[in-house]
């Protein structure tokens, strides 16, 4: 690549450096030369003159040795110990212009040369992105294709496509656009940790854990399985469930506790939400006593996104520490949908309808909504309402892509006729193969959830 894409993919490259590791948390940056003999250019650091100046030296000449360079990767990313802090995040972002053309072959593997002429090199870097991404690196591939036409492209395509972790493929054809990918990226991988606490099951108490969030989570297509915000959703639901002790909404003597109260059942959420950036925290009108068998509490909040100034919504329902609504697994009803989680459904349809006209909230907008256990089927049905064109308001709009559903555990609450047929691509659904409580109410009954299930133990959801 030379000329104008040349310098504006420096420029990006510059910036993308700069916001890493100006992100929260401790970030450095390597940076591994994509030549005919791929070789480390600087090792980690967080000194951006010394990233700078490296970028700005590199000459616009030389082969593609995609296999090593990728390799070369892999040695830095391996050579970080793990020390005491077990969450360090490692990614990969691969930037190449043209076809791999040397370095190390394989002639059998995932192309053949029915699919292009570089399919040796191919074969070898394939097989090692497949064992990086096997250990838990994420690889970000974006190629530059300007000079690319015909089988040549096709190919380009496919092969960068094929070595990016899922959803994490970009293809830059205007040089203009390489700054917004670049800052598209680092948004996503620049997480902050936050310590976060839940009403544990096996300690009768209040437990903290650390939690890892960025609000470019929330940048990409919703159908597209992110396991860091579904690790992230499953923390956020975890927070919803019911303090072990203290008030609830109302005291005894019928008057409102505030929302920012310390000893409150719902403190938890209150405080990830809030050190997480949202603000306007509700509770719906379930948090006023202890819960009921028809009972559903909910939470919501609401930020701007520091990356495209999208107004985000955060919802959670509670899915622990709920008391008798349990029981309402078990209001299957005679026709339609499972009669109890119907009701609860259309609850938080009213309470998320109720919360964004008292925050005078319009426009676009973009919803995180997560469940777990009977939550999860709730979540789920809410999530399928929103896909089919539930109205949350005369001046509010949700895109698809823009409605983020995570589940947990969920039992089956819709009809199979509602759920086939649509695209709910969006709708995630965990299920532990050793829980029982998905299979309420049963598939022979006619029952199911929006949009296909991920079985644990699975490594493509981890």
């Amino acid at each position: 690549m030379s000329g104008t894409p040349r310098t504006v993919q420096k420029e990006a490259a510059i910036k993308f450096c700069s916001a890493v590791l100006n992100a929260g948390g401790t970030n450095y940056v390597a940076i591994v030369r994509l030549n005919t003999s791929s070789s480390v250019g600087c090792t980690f650091t967080n000194n951006i003159d010394t990233l700078t100046n490296y970028i700005n030296s590199i000459p616009a000449n030389g082969g593609t040795n995609t296999n090593q360079a990728l390799q070369r990767a892999e040695e830095l990313l391996d050579g970080i110990p793990a020390g005491e802090n077990a969450q360090i995040i490692k990614n990969i972002v691969l930037c190449s212009d043209g076809l791999p053309e040397s370095g190390s072959t394989s002639a059998s593997g995932k192309y053949t040369s029915s699919d292009h002429s570089s399919y040796r090199y191919a074969n070898a870097a394939y097989d090692t992105a497949a064992g990086i991404k096997e250990k838990g690196y994420t690889i970000y591939s974006l190629g530059f294709f300007h000079s690319l036409s015909g089988t040549n492209l096709d190919f380009g395509r496919l092969f960068m496509s094929d070595l990016a972790s899922d959803g994490c493929y970009y293809e830059v054809t205007n040089a203009d656009d390489l700054e917004f990918v670049f800052g598209e990226i680092a948004a996503e991988i620049t997480v902050s940790p936050y310590e976060f606490s839940f009403a544990g099951y096996l300690v009768k108490d209040d437990v903290t854990e650390t939690c890892y969030y960025s609000d470019g989570y929330f940048l990409k297509d919703s159908a597209t399985y992110n396991s860091h915000l579904a690790t992230m959703s499953l923390c956020f639901e975890l927070t919803t469930w019911s303090r072990y002790s203290g008030s609830w909404a109302t005291d005894e003597h019928g008057n409102d506790v505030p929302v920012d109260a310390e000893n409150t059942r719902w403190m938890n959420a209150y405080k990830l939400l809030t050190d997480l950036g949202y603000d306007n925290f509700k509770l719906n009108d379930f948090w006023d006593a202890e819960p009921a068998k028809d009972s559903i509490g909910a939470v919501a909040a609401s930020k701007i996104n520091q990356y495209d100034n999208s107004t985000m919504i955060a919802v959670g329902v509670r899915g622990g520490g709920y008391g008798q609504e349990w029981a309402s697994n078990f209001t299957v009803g005679k026709t339609g949908e499972h009669a109890g989680f119907s009701e609860a459904k259309q609850n938080v349809l009213n309470f998320l309808k109720e919360y964004i006209a008292d925050n005078h909230i319009t426009g676009e907008i973009k919803i995180w909504l997560v469940g777990y256990s009977r939550a999860g089927c709730v979540a789920n049905m809410v999530g399928g309402e929103l896909v089919d064109g539930y109205s949350l308001g005369e001046n509010v709009t949700v895109a698809q892509d823009d409605l983020f559903v995570y589940t947990f555990e969920a039992p089956q609450g819709a009809l199979k006729s509602d759920t086939s047929g649509g695209d709910y691509s969006n709708i995630h659904n965990i299920i532990n193969l050793n829980d029982i409580v998905p299979l309420v109410a049963p598939t022979s009954w006619g029952f199911d959830r929006y949009n296909s299930d991920y079985w644990l133990p699975s490594a493509p959801i981890c």
